[in-house]
């Protein structure tokens, strides 16, 4: 009886494997590289794949025509502004735009930066998009980085964006006091 009880379970187990799959958990592999921002002031490890489509004054890396994007822009600040100042004239112009809104709470990644998540329907998009907006400071330099893709794909992929986006990296010692940096960074479509 026992025999004939295992054999039953044995071929249950193996039916439902055919009919289902077998959904083994294996932790994808993503090889990652330095991007440098403006002048240097700043670098993120990104998956090496994403296309570099940057410039002296705009930071706009993105692993495809469609999918994730990062962009972002550093500038010269006076050291008497705080993080938190230049954080929230930031987060200001990200409420400006009435289509996207924020999503759960601030917070900070490890690296110190602070992060608002926001969501909306760009318009004429059907997806909703996550946009998610960083920022950091220090030693007279103020950067921000913005994160937008797929709702969806954020969801899924939350845990390796905020690694991605926790190396952000300060550079001031590459940024040379005898060029300005400036960006022509705007509130473009992300």
């Amino acid at each position: 009886m026992i025999g004939v009880l295992t054999l039953m379970v044995i071929g249950f187990r193996a039916l439902l494997t055919f009919l289902l799959g077998t959904r083994k958990s294996k932790d994808k592999v993503i090889e990652m590289r330095e991007v440098f921002g403006q002048q240097r002031t700043f670098s993120v490890m990104a998956p090496v794949h994403w296309l570099d489509r940057s410039d002296e004054e705009y930071f706009h890396i993105s692993a495809s025509e469609n999918g994730p994007s990062l962009t972002g822009g550093a500038w010269r600040y006076d050291q008497q502004t705080s993080l938190r100042q230049f954080a929230d004239a930031r987060f200001a112009g990200v409420d400006g735009m009435k289509f996207f809104k924020q999503v759960g709470k601030e917070f900070q990644l490890e690296n110190g930066s602070i992060v608002r998540e926001y969501a909306g329907f760009w318009p004429g998009d059907r997806k909703m998009t996550s946009y998610i907006v960083v920022c950091s400071a220090a030693e007279g330099i103020a950067v921000n980085l913005s994160l937008s893709t797929a709702r969806r794909d954020y969801r899924a992929n939350r845990f390796f964006y905020r690694r991605l986006l926790s190396s952000l990296r300060i550079l001031p010692a590459s940024a040379g006091e005898d060029r300005p940096l400036e960006s022509t960074s705007t509130q473009s479509r992300p």
